[in-house]
């Protein structure tokens, strides 16, 4: 997708600040808007799709996941490391400079986030009869 939307065979496209920050700043695409609920400062001055259609949310997020049997203190300790990096000003910008906003949550609130995507995207698969076999 992302080869036919920089090659030009493609419209428009949902893409996220990491896959279409090249491209962008070579001046083959622009973004038009973002797929947050509301506005966002890392890409300052686009509405959010939810301005004109209510409820509207696609998101891109990354999160760190183990094995449900790791030890508690082991994710607590993993835990404990990517709040620390995400807090870093040079991660920070890192992900500013691709249009990404770098924040932590708590493991409870990333299974929350889950959760949510099975819901929203579930819904969209059953009734698009996309079956993962």
């Amino acid at each position: 997708m992302m080869t036919a939307f920089g090659g030009g065979q493609l419209q428009a496209a949902f893409v996220t600040g990491l896959d279409g920050e090249a491209m962008l700043q070579a001046g083959r695409v622009r973004y038009i808007a973002v797929g947050t609920p509301e506005r966002t400062a890392v890409v300052s001055g686009l509405p959010a799709i939810a301005e004109e259609v209510p409820g509207f949310r696609s998101v891109a997020w990354f999160g760190v996941l183990a094995p449900k049997a790791t030890p508690d203190a082991v994710a607590a300790k993993l835990h404990e490391a990517v709040v620390y990096a995400v807090s870093q000003p040079e991660i920070k910008k890192m992900f500013a400079d691709r249009h990404i906003e770098a924040r932590s949550s708590s493991p409870e609130e990333l299974a929350q986030i889950i959760q949510d995507e099975m819901v929203q995207w579930g819904a969209v698969a059953k009734r698009a009869n996309i079956r993962l076999d």
